[in-house]
């Protein structure tokens, strides 16, 4: 149960930070509304994030997929594969939802 409890903890963590970055930078996704779709993102939006923004919102895609499947756990070494994955793939494909791209590759 605390593992259960840290793992969303963290999730929740990177959803605000998530939020926080996505209203505090200027990218394709300007918006008045206080809420914001993750769906809207294609891969050009995420890969322009630099440093730690782009990590953050790669990770809360991850988390979101993860919440997806149930999952509570996971292999460090097949996240960075993912993660590389898609960084190709988006860099092929930047007109593709970023949400939708990163599932191609989740296990």
């Amino acid at each position: 149960m605390l593992k259960m409890h840290y793992t969303m903890k963290t999730i929740m963590t990177a959803c605000a930070a998530v939020l926080i970055t996505a209203s505090s930078t200027s990218f394709a996704l300007e918006t008045d509304s206080e809420d914001i779709d993750i769906n809207a993102y294609t891969c050009k939006d995420v890969m322009r994030m630099s440093g730690g923004n782009r990590d953050i919102s790669v990770s809360f895609i991850h988390g979101y997929w993860m919440g997806k499947a149930g999952k509570t756990s996971f292999n460090k070494k097949q996240v960075e594969e993912m993660t590389n994955k898609f960084y190709d793939y988006c860099l092929d494909n930047p007109t593709e939802k970023a949400v939708k791209s990163m599932g191609k590759f989740e296990k």
